[in-house]
């Protein structure tokens, strides 16, 4: 049926050839079959060692026989929470996960999981370009997944700093010289073609 599964006692990783250095996002349809209903989890930043030891971001839904979210790095515990939603037998999920600079986000079926900001810098080098999928001791069922090079954080856009500077007053807009905003010149000359 086109689907990846994963069975077996122990951890079952799922590690993408395709480097994917950066900030990235994950997301898969998966659903959870058999006795275990444990870890529908995902790696990011990670190095791509073989044979492959967790290590990067290791982001953990519905793990510890499904009562805990976590996620670690290089195998150090960063954050654990409850598990709020546990996860049913069967049931299909679309899971989504990004590294964007220091903050962590999974989604499940469009609901936030995790929103985690790391404040410890960590040392993610060119080498921590692997991404992929995890689970421990359960019977998994993947398929559409994919992975996405992300750029740097979304600042915000020249207008919504202007108009941001409208809204405190901090400048009007032009009027009469086009070139002029916020009382200084907004390039060295102007000269427009209809005049």
């Amino acid at each position: 049926n086109g689907e990846l599964r994963t069975y077996g006692e122990g951890s079952r990783w799922i590690i993408l050839k395709q480097p994917f250095p950066g900030e990235v996002r994950i997301e898969y349809d998966c659903h959870v079959e058999g006795p275990n209903l444990n870890d529908l989890s995902c790696i990011l930043n990670a190095r791509p060692v073989h044979p492959f030891t967790p290590n990067g971001y290791y982001l953990v839904f519905s793990g510890w026989n499904n009562t805990k979210n976590h996620i670690y790095f290089d195998g150090l515990l960063l954050w654990n929470k409850d598990v709020k939603f546990p996860m049913a037998r069967g049931k299909k999920y679309h899971v989504r996960a990004d590294s964007t600079g220091q903050r962590l986000v999974v989604t499940v079926d469009g609901v936030v999981m995790m929103d985690v900001v790391d404040k410890v810098q960590r040392k993610i080098g060119p080498d921590h370009v692997a991404a992929g999928m995890a689970t421990h001791g359960a019977e998994i069922w993947y398929d559409n997944v994919r992975v996405y090079a992300l750029g740097p954080p979304r600042k915000a856009d020249i207008l919504e700093l202007a108009e941001d500077h409208l809204r405190r007053k901090n400048c009007a807009t032009a009027r009469g010289d086009p070139a002029i905003v916020c009382g200084k010149p907004l390039i060295a000359s102007f000269r427009p073609n209809w005049a």
